[in-house]
C-alpha cells in the first residue's frame, strides 16, 4: 500500500495539530488543579509563603511554554506552507 503526498501531509498535520492539543489539555489541567493554600499535611514541613511562590512560578512558566510551543507550530506550518521546506531541499541538493 503506497501513501500519497496528501495522505502523509495529513499525517504530519494531525500529529503537530494533536500533540499541541493533547499538550495544552494537559497543561490546562495541571494549572487548574493548582492550590493556593498549602495541603494540611504539609504545613508543618513547608513554608507556606514558598508555596505560594512556587505555584506562581510554575503558572507563570507553564503560560510561557504554552506560547512558546504555540509560536513554534506557527513557525513551523507558516515556513511548511510557504514553501521553506521545498527550498531547503533544492539548496541542499545543489549542494551534492
Amino acid at each position: 500500500m503506497f501513501l500519497t503526498d496528501q495522505t502523509i501531509t495529513a499525517i504530519i498535520l494531525i500529529s503537530l495539530g494533536g500533540s499541541f492539543i493533547l499538550n495544552l489539555a494537559a497543561d490546562y489541567l495541571n494549572i487548574g488543579n493548582l492550590t493556593p493554600d498549602l495541603p494540611g499535611p504539609f504545613s508543618d514541613v513547608y513554608d507556606s509563603q514558598r508555596y505560594e511562590q512556587s505555584q506562581r512560578y510554575l503558572k507563570a512558566t507553564t503560560r510561557l511554554g504554552l506560547a512558546s510551543a504555540a509560536t513554534d507550530l506557527l513557525l513551523l506550518l507558516g515556513f511548511w506552507f510557504l514553501g521553506g521546506f521545498g527550498l531547503l531541499d533544492s539548496l541542499v541538493r545543489d549542494l551534492g
